[in-house]
């Protein structure tokens, strides 16, 4: 498992690629529909990464992190790598996530 330096480091990376920062290129009329909602969404996104960051670290801090919060094994190195603020191991986000598809429908 990557060191407790370099997962901060790696999160405190992701929690500053999170930040919501208008392109100077975008329209400055928000008064259409499709740009309010585009902002919107990514305002929503960094929000929660933000917050998915903020619980990571707590995990850090309290040495549960890179432990499946479904059924306790440690999540992949490659998995936290490329997602440092994960909760559950690829099996346990998967049955998560085909849980949720199921009750939608």
């Amino acid at each position: 498992m990557a060191s407790r330096e370099q997962t901060r480091a790696r999160v405190a990376e992701l929690q500053d690629s999170t930040d919501y920062k208008p392109d100077a290129a975008a329209p400055t009329d928000v008064g259409e529909a499709s740009d309010v909602d585009t902002v919107a969404a990514q305002l929503t996104l960094g929000s929660r990464q933000a917050d998915a960051i903020t619980r990571a670290l707590s995990r850090l801090d309290s040495g549960s992190y890179g432990r499946c919060e479904a059924c306790g094994e440690r999540i992949a190195t490659a998995r936290l790598q490329a997602l440092p603020f994960a909760t559950r191991c690829r099996a346990c986000q998967e049955e998560y996530e085909s849980t949720r598809r199921r009750r939608r429908h």
